[in-house]
């Protein structure tokens, strides 16, 4: 009995240590804050093409669609005024004949009913579909090409289970294969449309963008954390600035305050879990310091901040793999934002 109250008290003060290390352990608060711009495109036309007009070509089999409407809302060349007639470019999506090709297979399998192995037979189902998608000047000459790719794991694929005749097999494939093609057609005709949108979006269009960007601030029991606070206050300016199109050196001013005040709070940083400014909260200050650098358009010092928030993350007691997520997707955006901007000359 003795040594249950021993073992029961020690549980005790187990659980205790760790409630009192939960309940005054900091932590980060994220905040979203919008930010909106215009994104480049990363293959910019010539400076002379003002509107463009849309061809597309397909056989529809999607119920009560309209393909100008369709046109309309997936060959969209955005900061350019869509014409009738005497565009400077024109955008043509040709979907050719989709075909359906069976291959017969034989395979021995047991038949339960007859007790022993007998041949099987089944299709082995591959589609081909062919999609060219192009940009042409009004001289007809082609900016641009690509064949859409489709899916291989739509396209290829096995009719059903094994029959144990041809005969049967057959009959199955002929009552279910105008349902099979038109179901697969419409998935690729959806996912070629999108991908041409996600083309002329990304790389031909002038983009209206609002992203959602996270800024870190601070959370604890008991502590103060209103300089973080200010300083997500100043992001919250440079981003409305920026938004608004202000002036970039007005812009920088508020950016390098907020920077200020995140580099004074590093001089509290401490890998005590208790401390105000803990290895968690300082992996998203390094974090921090490298967004506001991104929309200076420094990325040498973007780069270098972020990399030190990732190897800061790696070293921390507990590395948060949601951190390194965050920190790796804003090295990606930020990365296509500067290569937008050289390609524009703008860096």
């Amino acid at each position: 009995m003795k040594n249950f109250n021993i073992q029961k008290r020690t549980v005790f003060l187990v659980v205790l240590v760790f409630l009192t290390v939960i309940a005054f352990a900091q932590k980060t608060d994220m905040k979203n804050i919008k930010v909106s711009y215009e994104q480049l495109p990363l293959q910019p036309l010539d400076l002379s093409v003002k509107t463009y007009n849309s061809e597309l070509s397909m056989n529809v089999t999607l119920e009560n669609t309209d393909l100008n409407k369709l046109s309309n809302q997936y060959l969209k060349l955005q900061g350019y005024n869509k014409v009738e007639t005497q565009e400077d470019v024109l955008i043509k999506a040709n979907f050719g004949e989709f075909q359906i090709n069976k291959e017969l297979i034989t395979k021995d399998v047991f038949n339960v009913n007859e007790g022993k192995n007998v041949t099987g037979y089944y299709y082995e189902i591959t589609c081909e579909y062919p999609v060219r998608f192009s940009l042409i000047d009004n001289d007809g000459n082609t900016i641009f090409e690509q064949i859409i790719q489709h899916d291989e794991k739509l396209m290829n694929d096995d009719f059903e289970k094994w029959t144990y005749s041809i005969a049967e097999l057959d009959t199955k494939f002929n009552a279910e294969k105008e349902e099979l093609f038109t179901d697969i057609k419409n998935k690729c005709d959806k996912k070629a449309l999108l991908a041409i949108k996600n083309i002329l979006a990304n790389n031909f269009s002038y983009l209206p963008v609002t992203k959602k960007i996270k800024i870190a601030s601070g959370k604890g029991k008991k502590m103060d954390y209103s300089d973080l606070e200010s300083a997500i206050a100043l992001m919250e300016k440079a981003f409305e600035m920026i938004s608004s199109e202000s002036a970039t050196a007005d812009v920088n001013i508020e950016l390098n305050k907020a920077i200020s005040i995140w580099e004074e709070v590093f001089k509290e940083s401490s890998n005590d879990k208790k401390a105000r400014i803990n290895e968690v909260i300082t992996t998203m200050l390094y974090y921090n310091i490298g967004i506001s650098y991104w929309w200076m358009s420094d990325f040498a010092k973007a780069r270098e901040y972020t990399d030190n928030a990732l190897k800061y993350n790696l070293t921390c007691s507990k590395p948060s793999s949601s951190n390194e997520k965050l920190i790796n997707e804003a090295i990606e955006d930020m990365s296509d934002h500067e290569k937008r901007l050289k390609v524009h000359g703008k860096l």
